[in-house]
């Protein structure tokens, strides 16, 4: 969403009225997000915000999509998160146990850390891994130590994939993506990528860059309306 749809708390031109112009078509549209700190009700509080026209179950977000998985599992057990709140609400809607989210600042020196204050619980039966602004090194070493457990779940929520049809402003993970899903896709230069790197792969005789090259591109969603009929 962000660099396609908005940068941070602006909405970028005539991305809302294209992408509600596709539904009044009758088009399905998907919100699709690697970001894991919100909930799917906080995503389209900020969506209606913004001028877009959606609802939670058009919402697709690796926290919600974590819950769900844990769930559709049978998982019964505590999940040891490195992550932000939107996870942790999403685990708790569906009612999944967690150890909590915030700081957990390093109290001692490492030697004792490593040799007697690594408490771990051993109800923790998952570990799953967002962005995290109270990252350390004591939470890395925790997951690291649960997930020694060959029976721990694991889940990364923020490889960076999204939107079918495509719509990316990253292309390495999201166009990739797109074509491995048996997408069209479409880059939008609002966001990290550039017509630059695009070209240079489209020359490239390497097979692997040759694949990240998008069938389509544009300078904006908005470009698009004119083309909406």
């Amino acid at each position: 969403m962000l660099g396609v749809l908005w940068l941070y708390d602006h909405g970028i031109a005539g991305s809302a009225e294209a992408l509600n112009r596709f539904q009044h078509l009758g088009k399905k549209v998907f919100y699709v997000t690697n970001n894991s700190t919100k909930t799917r009700d906080e995503f389209v509080a900020k969506c209606e915000k913004l001028g877009f026209n959606t609802t939670k179950e058009e919402i697709l977000s690796t926290s919600y999509l974590t819950a769900c998985y844990l769930k559709d599992l049978g998982f019964n057990k505590k999940v040891f998160i490195v992550g932000s709140v939107g996870i942790a609400k999403e685990l708790e809607a569906v009612g999944i146990r967690h150890l909590g989210v915030g700081p957990d600042p390093v109290l001692t020196d490492l030697g004792s850390l490593v040799s007697q204050d690594l408490k771990l619980d051993p109800e923790v039966g998952a570990v799953v891994v967002g962005f995290d602004l109270h990252f350390n090194f004591l939470k890395m070493m925790k997951a690291a130590s649960y997930t020694n457990n060959p029976d721990c779940v694991f889940i990364a929520t923020n490889t960076d994939e999204r939107f079918p049809m495509d719509a990316a402003n990253i292309v390495v993970p999201d166009i990739l993506l797109g074509k491995r899903c048996g997408f069209q896709t479409l880059l939008v230069l609002t966001g990290v990528t550039k017509m630059r790197e695009v070209d240079a792969w489209k020359a490239s005789n390497k097979a692997e860059e040759q694949e990240l090259v998008p069938d389509y591109y544009t300078e904006k969603l908005g470009d698009l309306l004119p083309h909406l009929s």
